[in-house]
């Protein structure tokens, strides 16, 4: 499975428990025993309910630099779709529907559009949104923090929490790309997921649910804004055929079996002169 890679941006800093966060987030405690005149430094993984008490003492920005974390579905649709593995398309498509089901209102329709790899091609080629970090971009919003240890039981516990600082970020980026288009369609992605979730951390399931929807929606915005910028795409699907695209499937997600998939009209979006219809 291709669910995520490392992130290698974050370090450790010198305000952690002991002085430093060793590599991989892997905090230990500290306590001396001694031995008639000598003494010993035992050392002893902190606890899971130890590490995510420590966790979730940190600011927003000292979460931000959480050494352990892990990009989750770090690449495009189009890209799944060439991979051509069922295994992995099939699940990425789960994905959306279980997370579209828990987090958002019920009836919402996800996107099943989404930017094709010329599309991506063209965008960096004209240098579309601020140097083109529309992929790169993405990605730190797409890194969950991972925070773990053993129960009392010493079963390893491990829970997957959203940067909510890159969160924030990519979204202002990609609203401020979009301020020239009048009455955009699509509203900017989020997670959405519960206050719960958000302080307990989820489990690995739940957080690629949560980023599928994410990277989902924020594709489509961004096909939104090529549509706007790219001389050889039609904005006009945009505006005149609004009522239309909630139901136009992609063929990522063509004879995927769902019950939100009332009709399949091939869009054919991705060919549209800018002046067509």
């Amino acid at each position: 499975m291709f669910h995520g890679v490392p992130r290698n941006s974050k370090s450790c800093s010198s305000h952690r428990i002991s002085g430093n966060l060793a590599r991989n987030s892997r905090i230990y405690a500290k306590c001396t025993k001694k031995s008639g005149e000598k003494s010993r430094i035992i050392t002893e993984p902190l606890s899971f309910e130890e590490r995510l008490q420590h966790y979730l003492s940190l600011t927003k920005e000292e979460q931000h630099k959480w050494p352990d974390s892990e990009v989750l579905y770090p690449y495009t649709i189009s890209s799944i779709d060439t991979m051509a593995i069922e295994e992995n398309t099939n699940e990425f498509r789960r994905m959306a529907m279980e997370g579209n089901r828990r987090w958002r209102s019920p009836g919402t329709l996800l996107p099943k559009i989404y930017p094709t790899s010329t599309n991506w091609k063209e965008a960096t080629v004209m240098d579309i949104v601020n140097n083109t970090h529309l992929v790169l971009a993405s990605l730190p919003a797409l890194a969950f923090d991972i925070v773990q240890g053993k129960d009392s039981h010493n079963s390893q516990i491990i829970r997957y929490f959203i940067d909510q600082e890159n969160e924030r970020k990519i979204i202002k980026h990609i609203a401020k790309a979009r301020e020239f288009i009048q009455d955009p369609y699509f509203s900017l992605p989020k997670y959405g997921v519960s206050q719960r979730l958000l302080k307990q951390g989820m489990t690995r399931s739940e957080a690629l649910a949560a980023a599928v929807v994410f990277r989902v929606e924020m594709e489509a915005v961004l096909l939104e804004i090529f549509h706007h910028s790219i001389p050889t795409l039609s904005e006009s699907i945009f505006r005149t055929k609004r009522k239309e695209i909630p139901f136009m499937v992609m063929p990522f997600w063509e004879n995927f079996s769902d019950h939100t998939f009332h009709h399949e009209i091939p869009p054919h979006i991705n060919t549209n002169p800018r002046n067509g219809h």
